[in-house]
C-alpha cells in the first residue's frame, strides 16, 4: 500500500498496479475533530454536529498529527473492508490485521514534515495498526527515482499552496539549499 498524503487530497494506491497508471483513489485529506473539555479528542471522517472540519496537513506541514494518523488508519480500515479479505469482528466491522493482509505501508512524505511527525506516525504504523514493515520516503527521492534512478537532480514539486524546490546530490536530499515559495497550483489557477 503506497499513501501519498497532501494537504488537499491522498493518493492510495494498492498492490501491483499498472505503475504508470493514475493511483486508484484519491481521498480528500480532512476529518472532523470533536473537542470535549472532560474527554480526549474525537475524530471523524463524517460531518456530525458539534465537529469542526480539520485538515491535518496544511502547505506540507503537518498540523495535527493525530488527526492525520485517524485519517491513515480510516483508509486503512476502509480499503480491507471493501477487500473483504479480512475477518469481520461481532459489530460487523473489520478488524485491521495488517500483519496478514498489508506487508508494506510507504507513506510518500513532504520535507517540510517534522521528525516529530514523521516518528509519531511510524510508532502509530507500528503500535496501533500493527504493520510488519514501514517506509517512509521524501517525495522528491519518489520522483527522482521514477525518472529512472538518476543520482543529481533538481526537483519542483508544485503543491495546492506551496512549491518546493530541492536539489538532489548523489541521491541525498541536500536540504540547506531548499526553497520554499508560497505560490502553488491554487496560485497558477
Amino acid at each position: 500500500m503506497i499513501l501519498q498524503p497532501g494537504s488537499q487530497y491522498t493518493l492510495v494506491r494498492l498492490g501491483l498496479e499498472d505503475p504508470l497508471g493514475l493511483p486508484s483513489h484519491s481521498i480528500p485529506t480532512k476529518v472532523y475533530r470533536c473537542e470535549k473539555e472532560e474527554e480526549e479528542t474525537v475524530y471523524s471522517m463524517a460531518e456530525k454536529e458539534g465537529y469542526s472540519e480539520v485538515f491535518p496537513i496544511v502547505a506540507g506541514h503537518i498540523r495535527d498529527v493525530k488527526g492525520l494518523q485517524f485519517f491513515i488508519k480510516s483508509i486503512i480500515t476502509t480499503l480491507l473492508k471493501k477487500d473483504g479479505d479480512g475477518d469481520e469482528e461481532e459489530n460487523g466491522h473489520q478488524e485491521i490485521t495488517s500483519a496478514e493482509l498489508v506487508n508494506l505501508l510507504l507513506v510518500q512524505a513532504s520535507s517540510r514534515w517534522s521528525p516529530f511527525a514523521v516518528e509519531s506516525i511510524v510508532n502509530y504504523a507500528f503500535e496501533a495498526l500493527n504493520f510488519n514493515s514501514v517506509s517512509v520516503i521524501p517525495l522528491e527521492l519518489c520522483s527522482m527515482f521514477a525518472y529512472g534512478s538518476i543520482p543529481n537532480a533538481l526537483v519542483v514539486d508544485i503543491g495546492y499552496e506551496k512549491s518546493e524546490i530541492l536539489p538532489i546530490v548523489d541521491y541525498q536530499l541536500y536540504s540547506p539549499a531548499k526553497k520554499v515559495v508560497s505560490k502553488g497550483g491554487d496560485d497558477i489557477n
